[in-house]
């Protein structure tokens, strides 16, 4: 079983993926289009269906809330997202500060804090600071299943 991280911007999509192995496994989904409209409707195109055998063993996917500029572009390529996946898997929004702090970071942890916190975590050198992003919203579900099966 694993959980899955996913942080998007309007030209692209990252997913990280933690297995309970520990192992990582990045995605990339680009987005093409002239604009942000148009891009956010490559969504369909770029990402896997919700039957995708990517998603098979995923129990938890977190999408970051977006927040700040460009919000609503955003949320219209989160909208996207979210049709692709698993109808029946616990997907939950977090707002940045809130991945941040489940990952014993400020909640205005700047890019090379977090870039340092997944590394530290056990990340590759990725290319793009997006998928040490999803890395950490991949953590930041774990953490919160993990306090619920605590608590129960």
């Amino acid at each position: 079983m694993n959980v899955a991280g996913i942080d998007f911007s309007t030209r692209a999509i990252d997913v990280v993926l933690l297995h309970d192995t520990g192992r990582l496994e990045w995605h990339r989904f680009p987005l093409a289009g002239q604009d942000a409209w148009e891009r956010t409707r490559q969504v369909p195109l770029a990402m896997p269906a919700p039957t995708s055998q990517l998603w098979d063993e995923t129990i938890g996917f977190a999408l970051e809330d977006p927040r700040g500029h460009n919000a609503g572009a955003l949320f219209r390529v989160q909208g996207a997202v979210l049709a692709r996946l698993p109808a029946a898997t616990l997907t939950n929004p977090y707002i940045p500060s809130r991945w941040r702090y489940l990952n014993g970071l400020s909640g205005h942890a700047s890019k090379d804090e977090i870039r340092a916190r997944s590394l530290q975590l056990g990340a590759p050198e990725w290319p793009v600071q997006d998928a040490h992003d999803a890395h950490l919203l991949a953590r930041a579900i774990q953490a919160d299943l993990d306090a619920q099966r605590k608590a129960a």
